[in-house]
């Protein structure tokens, strides 16, 4: 069954803005971020990837699909690139609702440029937007499990510095967005091993039937059936998950 949540903490934002006069700007966020969210759900539906919920923020939904980061990249990469590609057609509602009196042409050019801007940061390779999950992905088809998620991590924080530093992003939103990311950053750098306990519970249960890979680490790869090398000895995926489950 999927659930919603949402966060009584925002309520207090969106008073802010209500009270501000900002609030079209607000619900016109809200409507550009569900529907791409809405097309990552939709495509990992069917793909096969279930979707547990969505939790609601201010600026939109944001589906929640408990098994990404684990299965297939391949799949993993579609359901990711959706998103984004909703982007590219919201210039032409944009146009439509304007040429229909809908909306003002100011207001129309002015969601332009945010939809622009919207694409261009949720492109960033930092996690956990889009462009960093794509990332990640990629790692993932290269480096095994645990390694792919340092690296990914190392890289996001990385560029959160150099954007902050090279002042791309100004102003408090821009600080405070920032200063989220690396909060959530670190949070995620402290939850790697119990994710890469998860990856290998999926695993155990999900295994892998693809080309082989025979490897001293001590670690899966995701898109492998990995033959761990130890010693003069050779464990099967199933023999080394078992054991080091215990």
């Amino acid at each position: 069954m999927i659930r919603l949540r949402f966060f009584a903490g925002w309520a207090i934002m969106l008073l802010f803005v209500w009270q501000s006069g900002y609030w079209k700007v607000l619900l016109a966020v809200f409507a550009m971020m569900s529907l791409h969210e809405g097309a990552h759900a939709l495509c990992a539906c069917l793909l096969g990837c279930p979707v547990s919920g969505f939790d609601i923020y201010p600026f939109g939904f944001c589906a929640r699909m408990e098994t990404m980061g684990y299965g297939s990249v391949y799949r993993e990469m579609v359901i990711l690139v959706v998103g984004p590609m909703m982007h590219l057609l919201y210039p032409a509602i944009l146009h439509l609702l304007a040429a229909g009196g809908a909306i003002s042409v100011s207001f129309c050019e002015y969601l332009g440029m945010m939809n622009r801007s919207i694409l261009l940061f949720n492109l960033l390779p930092i996690l956990p937007l889009d462009g960093g999950r794509l990332l990640s992905s990629f790692v993932h088809l290269c480096v095994p499990y645990a390694r792919a998620q340092r690296l990914s991590l190392l890289v996001s924080a990385s560029v959160i510095a150099l954007v902050a530093l090279a002042g791309w992003m100004p102003g408090i939103a821009g600080t405070l967005t920032l200063l989220v990311l690396g909060v959530r950053t670190l949070r995620q750098r402290t939850q790697l091993p119990i994710d890469r306990l998860r990856f290998y519970r999926y695993r155990q249960a999900h295994p892998f039937y693809g080309r082989s890979c025979i490897h001293a680490h001590q670690d899966l790869y995701r898109m492998r059936t990995n033959y761990i090398r130890e010693g003069s000895r050779v464990l099967s995926e199933v023999q080394w998950l078992r054991r080091f489950f215990g």
